[in-house]
Parts: C-alpha cells; structure tokens; sequence
C-alpha cells in the first residue's frame, strides 16, 4: 500500500481555506487511483470528492494551501505503480461545503466513446495486469475464501483492457456486470482500508464466474475442479483443448510430444512458425532458456511479455515448437486460471511418482472418458455470463496458442496483446508490447 504522509492540525478557519478542481489524464482507471486518492485526501484533512470522467478523473478539494500542496506534490510521486499521470489541470472554484471526502459516481458524456475515440482517450485505458504476488498467496491458501479461484483479482491485478465495454471504468461497463457481488465481497469493495476497495472485478466462488468444460460437439463434460483435471488428461493423451484466458484462447497440447505439436499446427495451418513456451514461474523458464538477469526481469513484468532468449542445447521441448532458430519465446503465466492448470498438472505427476514407487498401476485419472473425443477439439468455457468478455461490446485480443509439457508443466503460446501504455501512440501504428508479439 502507498505509504501517505499525513498532516492533520488544528482546524484553520474556512477563510484560509481554497477550494480546487484538478482534472488528470492518462492511465487513471482501473489501476486503483481512486481510491488512492481517497486516502491521500483523508489523511491531508481534505474534503472534497473524486469520480471518474470519460476523459481521466475529476478531483474536487476543500482544505488548507498547506495540505493542498502536499495532496498535489503526492499525487504524483506515490501514484498506484500502473498509473501513468500524463497531464493535470488544475482551476480554483469557489468555497463549497464538502462534509467529507467522498468517491462518487462517474460522470459521463454522450459524445464520449472512449473505445473507439482519439488517442488520447484509447491510451488511458489500462492493459490486463497479470496476477500479483498478494492474490497469488491468497490463491494458494486452503484457509482463504479465494482459495483456488480461477478469477481472483485486486486493485492491483487482473483484467482491465480486455473486459471493457467502454469508459469509464465501472462495473456496469465491463464484463463483470451480469455478476452480482455477494455481502462479504461488497464488504471489500466499500472498505478503503481494503486492497480491493472499488476494484470492479471484484468477486470469488460463491458469486463470481464458473468454469465449464464441452467436447467439440458442445456437449457438457465437467465444472470448477473437475472440469481443470479432466482438461489435463485430455492434454496428457496428446489431444488439444481451446483454453479460454484473457482476451481469447490458447490452444493446448503436450509441448513434448512430436504428434500432438503437428496436430496443432496442422489445425491452425502454421507449418514452421515459432510458438511461444508459456512458464509457471521463472524457473521453469530457465530450464528452458539461456536467460540473462536483465531478461529474467522483464519475464516478471506486471504485463508478462513475451522474451525471446537462447534455447538451452537440451532441453524437454519438441523440435517442432520453434524449428530452424536457435531462439524461444517464453513468458510466464499470467492468469490465476493458468496457475490452476499448472498446479493440477504438477499434481497429477506426483500422484504416478508416488504409484509407481509403490509398484501400482499408473493411475488412469478418467482418462478413457476422453477417448471418445481423440483428434478433436475440446473446448472450456466460463459459463452463463462469462462468454461475454468476447463478446462483441467487450474487447478481444488475438487468441494465443499453448502447449502443456510432461517433464515440467509448460505451455507455448503466441500471446495475445498487452494494451498500449503511452499516450502518444497513434492509433494505425499501435506499438504492441509483450503477447502483441510472436517470436
């Protein structure tokens, strides 16, 4: 949390004090500059309110010069770490009677369609941010309600770009809006004190999104767990699975396996090019790949690019991944839904170490189940509402390509984009970072 310097005092009498409207743009929305704000106007004994606008976000202040410079001076140098603040204007209003701070609704404009509008307003938009370290620990927590939830996020992670319908960035704008909160979630979301404190994707098991598993032709096979560790028996007998993420699908195989990486390429009819090795961590990375430090940083950006470094001279992968070149792609993954497949892969080797050390049979796992459905393609699916976030009024990304590998879990993709990140950018010519690019 942004550490904020507070200057409470004695109360100054109203003469003293100004009354100011500062109107920011740039990255503003979904970054969790709201309820920074909040927070830094609080603890300077602001008063006032702060709303998101079609154009960035208006900021009403009553207080003291004194903490009226220091909200300014901090509003820029602790800014949430994705906030990119590109200009401030700043107008004196006359004195208003504020009871307190406050965030409010957004404000709209009829004219404003910031999806499909100017640069400026297209370059305000955050990228999907990949999960962070405090929602992972909470993932990864049997004791926590969000314990492996496919689709928990925070104010500092998840997607953004990809599940709106427009600005500004509020619930009914996204994908999420079909999706009612449940109390303990709407808790969190009306807590300042809380990391998810206004995030807009908020949810969790009970009232969140699910997860579904369908053969190719449609019909229902499993949900939530079942339908993770089915998906990687599927993927274990070299078949394929459409694996909905972010933005698109990776298409899913065995990355070791000749057969099932010349089945997926005969499917997308991409006969040599290379395919990008999607990691668990970075130390699967570097079983994979010579990678220096500099490149090992850039793997653990927030926005999880792709890298391209040395293939490693042995390493588990088929020939066929990225054939005729001495470089891989790698990134890491960068959704909680990946992060489970990952776990119930990694699962699934332990329990045949611990079979075969005990001379039992390898454990079948429902294997047969999926042999009805050999050489074609299954297909996972977030049930009711959630297809929405491909819809036609919410942003796509390109469908990126995976593979799952048997020595180590692992997945090649060609990623789908990161949104842009300046403001600068001219909409032909859009410079796409990371999963915009294919090795």
């Amino acid at each position: 949390m942004t550490n904020i310097t507070s200057s409470k005092r004695h109360r100054v009498p109203s003469v003293l004090s100004q009354h100011i409207r500062l109107k920011v743009s740039g990255r503003v929305q979904g970054v969790g500059f709201r309820p920074f704000v909040y927070q830094l106007a609080t603890a300077l004994d602001l008063k006032g309110t702060v709303c998101n606008t079609a154009s960035g976000v208006t900021i009403h202040l009553l207080g003291t010069v004194e903490s009226l410079t220091g909200f300014e001076e901090q509003l820029t140098s602790k800014a949430p770490v994705h906030a990119r603040l590109h200009r401030i204007e700043k107008e004196s209003l006359p004195l208003a009677d504020y009871e307190a701070f406050r965030i409010i609704e957004s404000q709209t404009s009829s004219e404003l369609n910031p999806l499909a509008s100017p640069e400026f307003q297209y370059n305000q938009i955050s990228p999907d941010i990949g999960v962070c370290e405090s929602c992972l620990a909470e993932f990864n927590d049997p004791h926590n309600r969000r314990y492996l939830d496919p689709f928990i996020n925070c104010s500092d992670c998840g997607p953004r770009y990809t599940m709106m319908s427009r600005l500004p960035y509020e619930r009914q704008n996204t994908a999420m809006n079909a999706f009612e909160p449940c109390s303990d979630c709407l808790q969190s979301y009306q807590n300042p004190l809380d990391r998810r404190y206004h995030t807009q994707g908020i949810c969790c098991p009970q009232c969140g999104p699910k997860i579904s598993l369908y053969s190719a032709e449609k019909t229902w096979m499993a949900d939530g767990l079942e339908a993770i560790h089915k998906v990687a028996e599927v993927l274990k007998q070299g078949d394929l699975v459409a694996f909905k993420s972010v933005g698109g699908f990776h298409i899913l195989c065995d990355a070791t396996n000749d057969e099932a990486v010349a089945k997926l390429r005969q499917r997308k009819q991409r006969a040599s090019k290379p395919l990008a090795v999607l990691c668990a961590n970075v130390e699967m990375a570097l079983k994979l790949g010579e990678i220096s430090q500099h490149e090992q940083t850039l793997l653990s950006d927030h926005v999880k690019p792709i890298v391209l470094v040395n293939k490693k001279p042995q390493n588990s992968l088929s020939k066929h991944v990225a054939p005729d070149t001495h470089r891989l792609g790698l990134f890491l993954a960068y959704t909680p839904l990946q992060h489970l497949l990952f776990q119930e892969q990694e699962q699934e080797q332990e329990q045949e170490q611990e079979d075969e050390e005990e001379g039992r049979e390898e454990r079948d796992g429902g294997g047969r189940e999926h042999d009805r459905i050999a050489d074609q393609l299954a297909r996972v699916e977030l049930d009711e509402a959630l297809p929405e976030r491909g819809a036609d009024e919410v942003r796509r990304e390109d469908g990126p390509l995976g593979m799952y590998g048997h020595d180590a879990p692992l997945r090649t993709a060609r990623a789908a984009s990161a949104r842009p990140a300046g403001r600068r950018e001219a909409p032909r010519r859009r410079c796409r970072r990371g999963r915009g690019r294919s090795p």
